[in-house]
This record gives C-alpha cells, sequence and structure tokens, in this order.
C-alpha cells in the first residue's frame, strides 16, 4: 500500500423503495501490515487507552444527542496500540478486526505474503448515524497514534 490506511465504500448505499437499509451501511478501512505490525510492537499504557476512549465516547455521545454509550467504544489488541474494534450504539454494531490477516502479519513479519492490507470490517452498520460515529471513533484513535509511532516512517 502507498498509505498506511485506506477506506474503501464509505457513503450512503443504493436502496430500492422500502429496503430499510438494515445492515447496508458498512464501509472498510484497509491498513497497511508494516504499520499494524508497528502498532502491536508499541505497548499501549492504561492513560492512553482510557484517553482515546474518552474522546471516542464523548464524541459518539454528541452525534446521537443523548448520553447513550457508558461502555469503553474502543478494543486493542493485546496490549498494543492497535485498534482491533470500535462498538458504537445498535445491535451489535461494530468495525471488527480481520483476524486471519493480523495472524499473518504477526506470524510472517516482515513478509506479509497475500495480505496487501488488514482490514477493519463493518457489523450490523444499519444507519448514517451508525456509520458517521464508527469512522469518527477510528478516526479519533488514527489522529492520536500519529503521537505514538515514529514520524519518520508513517506520517
Amino acid at each position: 500500500m502507498k498509505f498506511w490506511y485506506s477506506i474503501e465504500n464509505f457513503g450512503a448505499p443504493y436502496l430500492e423503495p422500502g429496503d430499510t437499509g438494515m445492515g447496508k451501511w458498512g464501509f472498510t478501512i484497509k491498513l497497511d501490515p508494516l504499520f499494524v505490525w508497528q502498532c502491536t510492537q508499541t505497548v499501549a499504557d492504561g492513560e492512553t487507552v482510557k484517553r482515546m476512549n474518552q474522546l471516542v465516547g464523548d464524541q459518539i455521545n454528541r452525534y446521537w444527542d443523548a448520553p447513550l454509550f457508558s461502555h469503553t467504544p474502543l478494543t486493542f489488541y493485546e496490549s498494543s496500540i492497535l485498534l482491533s474494534n470500535v462498538t458504537v450504539p445498535g445491535n451489535a454494531c461494530g468495525l471488527d478486526m480481520e483476524w486471519n490477516a493480523l495472524s499473518a502479519v504477526r506470524r510472517n513479519y516482515p513478509n506479509f505474503g497475500e495480505y496487501e492490507a488488514v482490514e477493519l470490517l463493518p457489523h450490523n452498520v444499519d444507519h448514517r448515524l451508525q456509520q458517521d460515529s464508527l469512522l469518527a471513533g477510528w478516526l479519533i484513535w488514527a489522529r492520536y497514534i500519529t503521537a505514538l509511532l515514529p514520524e519518520k516512517e508513517w506520517f
């Protein structure tokens, strides 16, 4: 990958008349395997995790116009800064790490073989507010980690 991430299929889905749009608002975020590997090698201290979750939770609550979100929206891979899940209000709505690719990256560094990207995949994204909330959560994480990884390598 030329860049450390790529966001694909973000936007409104095509809906037939009468279609509710349930599950059709998802999008995929692709991450460069070397970037993912670097994230797995960088330990996230408790204060960093707490602060990122607070920022994302506050933003999600602003979107939903009510304090609907009472648990942590971000989950990290083991004790690293790699984001493995973003969860927002809804029926198990989230972006989840594609574990086969992550496992391959961890095993095969620095030769990633067929895995040109590690993906965060959508789950039960039913409407625009969920889509926007997921993207906001991911963008806050992405912005925050720019201070945690070597600038010369990624940003």
